[in-house]
Parts: C-alpha cells; sequence; structure tokens
C-alpha cells in the first residue's frame, strides 16, 4: 500500500468517527475528529496530481467548511454554559420565574445537552406559543431567548407576510423559513399571531387559509432542520388560533405571560432606575403595592415618567435633582393600569377551559 492509499484509510476512519459523533450529537468530539480528518484528506490529497487533486481539493473546503461550523458550535455551547453556570441566562427578563424555567427545559437545556437529547431520541426545536393580555413582555421575552442563545431573530408581523398577490404571502413564509436555516440557530418570532393563524372557516382556500397551510407545512418539518429553528408566537387571543397549530409538532408548548408580580414589578423598576439617583428613603414597597394590576409596560412607563420629573426640574434649576418619593405620589396619582378587565376575564376564562376553540369556529363559551 503507497503513501496516498494509506492516507486515504486514515482520512476514511476518522471520517466515520467524525459522522458517528455528529450522529450522537457530540460536538466537542466530533471537532477533535474532523480536526484529524481534516489533517488526513490534505495528507492524501497532496499525494495526487492534476485533475483529481483539484477535486480533492475542492472536497477538503467542504471538510474545512466543516470544522469551522463545529468550532462556532463549541464556543456558542461555551457561552451558554457559561451563562447558565453564572446564573445570568435569562436574567434580563425580570421576574415570569415560571415562564424562565420552562423556557429553559424547551429551548436552553436540549442546547447544552444535545448528546443527552440524541440518547433518549428527543426531539428539538419546535414552537411555543406565548399568550396573555397585552403589554405583558411577550416580545421582550422572546428578544432575550434570542439573545442569551446567540440566535438569529426574525420578527415577523402580519403586515410582512399578507400579499394582495396570489402566491406571494405563501411565497414570503417560505423565505422566512429558508432564512432562518441559513444560521446555526434561528428564532422565528410572530407577533399578534392570531392575525396569521386565525381559525379556518369557510374563506379556508383564500389567502389567509393558504398562509396558515403554508405555515403548517414549514413547522411540520421541525425534524428536518436538525433542531436548529424555533418559533415563537405571540397572542392576547389564544382563541383564535386555529387548533391545527396546537398539534405535536407545531406549538408544542402553550405559556402564559402573566401579569408582573410584586417581585417582577420591582426587578423592572429597578432596572429601568439603575444607575439614577434616587432620594435617599426612597419607597419601593409604596411603589409595589400602588401597581398592581399594571401590566410590564405600564411599570416601564411609570418609570419613564419619574425621569421626566427630575429632567424637568434640572433643566429648569428648581427643585431636587434625584427622584423623589413626592415624585412617586404625583405620577401614580396621574396614571392607570392600562390593563383592559375584559381582557383579563376572558384569559381567566381560556386558562380554566371556559374558552374553546374548535376548527372553523371562532369561539366557543363553555357555559358550565
Amino acid at each position: 500500500m503507497n503513501q496516498a492509499n494509506r492516507d486515504f484509510e486514515t482520512f476514511l476512519t476518522k471520517y466515520k468517527l467524525t459522522m458517528d459523533a455528529l450522529t450522537k450529537s457530540q460536538f466537542k468530539k466530533a471537532h477533535s475528529h474532523v480536526v484529524g480528518t481534516m489533517n488526513a484528506f490534505f495528507d492524501y490529497a497532496y499525494e495526487l496530481e492534476g485533475q483529481e487533486r483539484l477535486k480533492a481539493m475542492r472536497f477538503g473546503k467542504e471538510i474545512k467548511a466543516l470544522e469551522k461550523k463545529l468550532y462556532d458550535k463549541n464556543e456558542s455551547l461555551k457561552d451558554l454554559k457559561a451563562k447558565v453556570d453564572n446564573n445570568t441566562i435569562l436574567s434580563d427578563i425580570a421576574g415570569h420565574n415560571t415562564v424562565k424555567d420552562e423556557l429553559m427545559r424547551l429551548i436552553v437545556y436540549p442546547e447544552l445537552y444535545p448528546d443527552l437529547y440524541a440518547k433518549f431520541n428527543k426531539r428539538k426545536g419546535g414552537g411555543i406559543l406565548f399568550y396573555g393580555v397585552p403589554g405583558t413582555g411577550k416580545t421582550r421575552i422572546a428578544q432575550v431567548v434570542a439573545k442569551d442563545l446567540n440566535a438569529h431573530f426574525i420578527e415577523v408581523k402580519c403586515s410582512d407576510v399578507i400579499s394582495k398577490w396570489f402566491g406571494e404571502s405563501e411565497k414570503n413564509i417560505r423565505e422566512i423559513f429558508d432564512e432562518a436555516r441559513e444560521h446555526e440557530r434561528s428564532i422565528i418570532f410572530f407577533d399578534e399571531f392570531e392575525s396569521l393563524g386565525a381559525v379556518r372557516g369557510k374563506e379556508s382556500t383564500g389567502p389567509i387559509g393558504r398562509v396558515i397551510s403554508e405555515l403548517l407545512s414549514q413547522m411540520q418539518g421541525f425534524e428536518q432542520n436538525d433542531g436548529n429553528i424555533f418559533v415563537i408566537a405571540a397572542t392576547n387571543r389564544p382563541w383564535d388560533v386555529d387548533s391545527a397549530f396546537l398539534r405535536p409538532g407545531r406549538f408544542n408548548s402553550l405559556i402564559h405571560i402573566p401579569l408582573p408580580d410584586e417581585s417582577a414589578r420591582l426587578d423592572i423598576i429597578k432596572s429601568e432606575l439603575l444607575g439614577i439617583e434616587l432620594e435617599e428613603d426612597f419607597n419601593y414597597s409604596k411603589i409595589i403595592i400602588q401597581t398592581e394590576g399594571f401590566n410590564a409596560a405600564d411599570v416601564v412607563d411609570f418609570c419613564e415618567r419619574l425621569k421626566d420629573k427630575v429632567i424637568y426640574r434640572l433643566i429648569h434649576k428648581v427643585g431636587p435633582d434625584v427622584i423623589t418619593n413626592d415624585d412617586v405620589t404625583f405620577v401614580l396619582s396621574n396614571m392607570k393600569s392600562s390593563v383592559n378587565a375584559k381582557d383579563l376575564i376572558l384569559i381567566d376564562d381560556y386558562i380554566n377551559g371556559r374558552i374553546k376553540t374548535t376548527p372553523g369556529q371562532m369561539v366557543c363559551f363553555d357555559e358550565s
């Protein structure tokens, strides 16, 4: 056996080891093997001449690209593990501890422990539907998840997709998923999802019906994406979402994003006022009590109004140059929660099964 044949045999052995490690999602081991694979292949290629060498070098570039991809994957996993170990993962989401635990289970752990998920043949990727009254921070949570996972983030609104031209809307959906597949890890976020995923009725062959069919088709193909695509959707009206989206393989999990509790409101306020000088005996307790029923957007707006007060005084050189308890009293006396009580009742009815959705029927109230 000449040297070229020996190098080729070495390459084949290491290549098989690389592929075996990849099959088991053992990315660190796969990278170690692919480095050896690449070196062995180039040793073999340099023994060739003419057109055979040129063909071999082209394949060598593909191996080199795989090595780079695996290196980036392992670096990304190191960064993710560091965030988990340092308890900084999802730390930009104020409160919502139950929600964060569920996101860890559904998105973070499959990324961090891919070999375990491969061992138990556990599916990765998929869809999550956030629901709750407006202003609870559903979009913000999706953005934080994407940032912490170093994922390519694609935010989609109904107006981005729907077109008056035949076939254009479906094409827009396909292009969104095609873009997501081009990246190591992607999160597609659909805001106001009830506008796109509305329950189908007699108009199931119309534009919305065709969009829904295309969306269902793309989401059904999650298992072909190697778990690198997550779809997160947000809705204020989950009962208006077609039930076909709620089957296994599409939105596997529905997560209620509630109004922020006391702890969450305190986290938001401290985060919004971080680095801003406050009166010495600044009364957080009073704020927490008086912002009961506020959504996350209301709490942020409250903090912005406090800033406005002190900025005005600094501009006009009147009064204290810090945020005071009097500012809190003034702002709270001039604002109220933007949450609609009827929305809260509807969400509660949905959670407790008093609103049901069936294909072709918008809302069904259970009178029991």
